[in-house]
């Protein structure tokens, strides 16, 4: 079949890397908590989704057929929407990129990346995995992608299979701070107090900034009973970038539960 392009080139092909990691991590509001409420999967997303095991397998041509059914053309602008079309476009930008001659280069895992965290973040659960399976195919030892795949597998409830994801993680990039947090939160989950507090003291040693890791010592210390210290640690989650009125609640809840003083 004809594939259809504007203005195709190996920029386009590159354009979901060129925005940065960074740029496609949308930080929540409360660090890790809350039910995640996912998307029930369209026809178009279990299109997307066969695509993208075709992509995973090297079956460049299939996947296209199906790919070009729901993005049949890109442009240059395919980098920022969350759109089925727009993620479809992603792919299909990138595949071309590996028809190219890319096979081999580990970049390519970016772009999956990329698709993948979109789609958890937009609560598509299959479709995220689906983006993270290909990712990890082109570039098993990318950290990222395997932070990312531990923190699906946390929305999903599969704290065992998430902290197995986070651990490889870390053990491919100890500078990767995500990783040991996402895996705090699940011991703070499994009632593993000293381990989620070995780890997150652990982040502080090499960041003093990681305002997350403050405020998850401070929901341990609440949770201990200890609300002066949990006080002090929400202070610096709020003073190093965590949402302010999320820690403004902690405070609240925390003031209301220390002794009344003697009048």
């Amino acid at each position: 079949m004809a594939l259809r392009l504007r203005s195709f080139s190996m920029a386009a092909a590159l354009a979901l890397a060129s925005t940065g990691r960074a740029s496609a991590q949308v930080p929540s509001a409360v660090p890790g908590e809350g039910e995640v409420l996912w998307s029930q999967p369209s026809h178009e997303q279990a299109m997307l989704v066969q695509a993208l095991e075709h992509l995973r397998k090297w079956e460049m041509i299939a996947a296209d057929e199906i790919l070009s059914e729901i993005c049949p053309e890109i442009t240059d602008g395919v980098a920022e929407g969350t759109t089925l079309e727009d993620l479809s476009c992603a792919a299909r930008a990138v595949s071309f990129g590996e028809v190219k001659g890319a096979k081999d280069a580990p970049d390519r895992a970016d772009g999956y990346w990329w698709g993948g965290e979109r789609a958890r973040q937009t609560k598509r659960a299959d479709l995220s995995r689906a983006f993270f399976e290909v990712a990890l195919d082109r570039n098993p030892k990318d950290s990222d992608v395997w932070t990312s795949l531990g923190r699906l597998r946390r929305d999903l409830g599969d704290l065992a299979g998430s902290s197995d994801a986070l651990r490889k993680a870390m053990e491919l990039d100890s500078k990767n701070l995500e990783a040991p947090y996402w895996l705090a939160a699940n011991r703070m989950d499994q009632n593993d107090a000293a381990k989620a507090e070995e780890l997150l003291r652990g982040i502080l040693a090499k960041d003093k900034k990681f305002g997350k890791a403050y405020y998850r010592l401070g929901l341990l210390r609440q949770k201990q009973g200890s609300h002066e210290e949990a006080i002090g640690l929400f202070e610096k989650a709020k003073s190093n970038g965590v949402d302010a009125k999320v820690v403004r609640e902690r405070i609240e809840e925390s003031r209301k539960a220390l002794p009344a003083k003697p009048r």
